[in-house]
């Protein structure tokens, strides 16, 4: 299958996932914007957690577009496959209601 990309999650290490979760941390304290009632260890773990979440949720996208593509590509070999990716993340986005 020619054109397959790494998911997206792979352009980002662990270590930058982790300094982008201190980071989005400090600057939501910085600025007063926290309630602490955990930990703050607890809430960094949370923001990479949903850093995380969200990240699988476009591989998620990628991978059932890249199907579903693959069958269009079947069906009509000369279709625009980069159009026509586009256009069904971003018809999967909003039948997910996912905010990418």
């Amino acid at each position: 299958m020619r054109g397959r990309r790494k998911p997206l999650n792979m352009k980002l290490k662990k270590e930058q996932i982790q300094k982008l979760a201190n980071k989005i941390f400090r600057e939501l304290k910085d600025k007063n914007q926290l309630i602490m009632r955990v930990p703050e260890a607890k809430v960094i773990e949370k923001i990479h957690d949903v850093i995380l979440a969200d990240l699988k949720a476009e591989d998620d996208v990628e991978v059932e577009a890249r199907k579903i593509l693959d069958k269009y590509r079947a069906q009509d070999p000369s279709i625009d496959e980069r159009q026509m990716l586009l256009m069904i993340k971003k018809q999967l986005v909003k039948e997910k209601k996912l905010v990418l």
